[in-house]
C-alpha cells in the first residue's frame, strides 16, 4: 500500500501528543489540535482519531471531508479524456483551440533520415533475394 507521507507525519504527531503530552482523543476531537506543519480540524470523532493515529497513516478516512479535516486530503489530477470520450461540442472546441506543432527537426535532416531509411530497406532487400 503506498501511504502518503502527510499522512504518516500527521499519524505520528497525534500519536505523540497522546502518549507524551497527555492529551486525550476526545481533547483533540473537541478542540482540534495544531502543531508545526500538522493541523487537525476539530469535529471529528475520537474514535476516528484513535484509529488513526494508531495506524500510522496506513489507514486513512475513506471521506474527503474527514481527509479534509486531517490536513491530508490530495486533490486528484483528472484524466485527460480520450477522443471516444469526448462529446460533439468538446471535440470542437479542442479541434479549433489547438496548439500550432512545433518542428524538432530541420526539412534538410529529415531528408537525410528518410534517405538512409529507404538505403537500408533497399539493401535489406536486396540481402534476402540474393
Amino acid at each position: 500500500m503506498n501511504l502518503s507521507p502527510r499522512a504518516k507525519k500527521t499519524a505520528r504527531t497525534l500519536l505523540r501528543a497522546n502518549r507524551k503530552s497527555g492529551i486525550s482523543w476526545r481533547h483533540i476531537s473537541q478542540h482540534g489540535y495544531i502543531s508545526a506543519d500538522v493541523v487537525v480540524e476539530p469535529g471529528i470523532n475520537h474514535g476516528t482519531i484513535c484509529r488513526f493515529a494508531k495506524a500510522r497513516g496506513s489507514w486513512i478516512p475513506a471521506g474527503v471531508e474527514l481527509q479534509k479535516a486531517f490536513g491530508i486530503y490530495r486533490e486528484r489530477k483528472q484524466p485527460a479524456k480520450t477522443l471516444i470520450d469526448m462529446s460533439r461540442d468538446e471535440l470542437l472546441y479542442v479541434l479549433n483551440n489547438r496548439k500550432p506543432l512545433i518542428a524538432t527537426h530541420t526539412k534538410k535532416a529529415m531528408d537525410e533520415f528518410i534517405r538512409a531509411c529507404n538505403s537500408a530497406s533497399k539493401a535489406r532487400k536486396a540481402r534476402a533475394t540474393s
